[in-house]
């Protein structure tokens, strides 16, 4: 009897092993597959992103060009006159620009105190003004060579592919529509892996099934959920611990954030959408058959990640459902505090009156 309950514990341990790791690959699988479509769709949207009009690479090129056209470094200057008669809003921020980066020119003794007039320059204040225009100028083109080269252009280094910033729709559709057929196959075998386990586990069924898995009658159920649940990271399955009526509702929070994490594709998409759309002028001075094809590529893209992220978001509904129904049988079944009380003993049988002395004997029948 020894020899036989150590090699059914020996088995149970490495039924026990096998299954766990088969959980927690499915589970770091769709894991590693999430993180690959979360880091694609930052990436997308940060390249979109710095194409604004109003982005910070744009403006900090349109400041630096305001600057060297209306001279700027120079107060004194009559274009910053006009410019203080014509925009002060426009006057200030130039002037609180050069001020936060020193680029003033220094004024000659002539010329100090006379900020609201237009003073000649001197010839010592010329040559200065010279050379600030010349450094300015110089990270001007160095600017311009940024958004041209960095933001206008995308360069694949794995792929040694360049692509302009107009086909980023067609591109992020088709990307992240493969992530994301991936990233719902592996959630379907994952959901598949634990309906096998859960079914030959048997948490559904009493310690009384014989048809029960080996390790039902070796390791405690309830015991067994906590190990299985604890391979789990996106996916938040409830906890055996709580009150019954809690566990079955499980986490609402923690319990939808793996599920917003699918997200992200679809909404990076519909903003480059949103993009091309609010461009579509610009693309037209260009070419109308171009901009009609980025148009059509970019809404397809969005529509197939629609598509792929409701199946995404059923898949996770289906596993989160699978994990409360088996935590519901546990508590159910096997949980000693949810356990129903066993029936009382019926009582014996009275047995049958006797006869009362005091009546006499009962006579025979005739």
């Amino acid at each position: 009897m020894d020899i036989k309950a150590n090699t059914d514990r020996s088995v149970a341990a490495t039924l026990l092993q096998s299954r766990i790791q088969i959980i927690n690959e499915a589970s770091s699988r769709s894991r590693w597959i999430l993180l690959l479509t979360i880091g694609a769709s930052i990436l997308f949207f940060f390249s979109s992103w710095n194409t604004r009009s109003n982005g910070w690479l744009v403006l900090r090129e349109q400041v630096l060009r305001d600057v060297i056209q209306y001279e700027a470094i120079d107060p004194h200057s009559p274009r910053m006159m006009q410019l203080a008669h014509d925009d002060p809003e426009r006057y200030q921020r130039l002037l609180e620009y050069c001020r936060f980066h020193k680029l003033f020119i220094e004024p000659s003794p002539t010329r100090v105190g006379e900020p609201a007039t237009a003073a000649p320059l001197q010839p010592a204040d010329a040559q200065a003004m010279n050379l600030a225009m010349a450094r300015l100028q110089a990270q001007l083109a160095a600017r311009q060579a940024i958004l041209a080269e960095k933001v206008s252009i995308l360069t694949l280094p794995v792929l040694g592919i360049s692509l302009d910033i107009n086909d980023l729709g067609m591109f992020s559709g088709m990307s992240l529509c493969v992530l994301l057929v991936m990233y719902w196959f592996s959630l379907s075998r994952e959901r598949d892996t634990l309906e096998y386990l859960f079914g030959r586990l048997g948490f559904s069924r009493r310690r009384t099934d014989a048809s029960s898995d080996t390790l039902v009658h070796i390791l405690e159920p309830v015991e067994l959920y906590n190990l299985l649940s604890a391979t789990q990271v996106l996916e938040v399955p409830p906890r055996t611990r709580r009150d019954p009526l809690s566990t079955i509702r499980g986490t609402p929070i923690r319990g939808w954030l793996n599920k917003f994490l699918s997200l992200p594709p679809l909404l990076v998409q519909f903003f480059i959408f949103l993009s091309d759309v609010r461009t579509i002028k610009a693309g037209q001075c260009i070419s109308n058959e171009a901009t009609l094809v980025t148009l059509i590529t970019s809404f397809l893209g969005l529509f197939g990640i629609f598509a792929l992220t409701v199946a995404v978001m059923l898949v996770h509904r289906d596993i989160s459902k699978l994990w409360q129904q088996e935590c519901k049988a546990i508590v159910q079944n096997h949980d000693p505090r949810t356990k129903p009380p066993s029936p009382d003993p019926s009582p014996d049988p009275s047995p049958d009156p006797s006869p009362d002395p005091s009546t006499g004997p009962i006579p025979p029948p005739n």
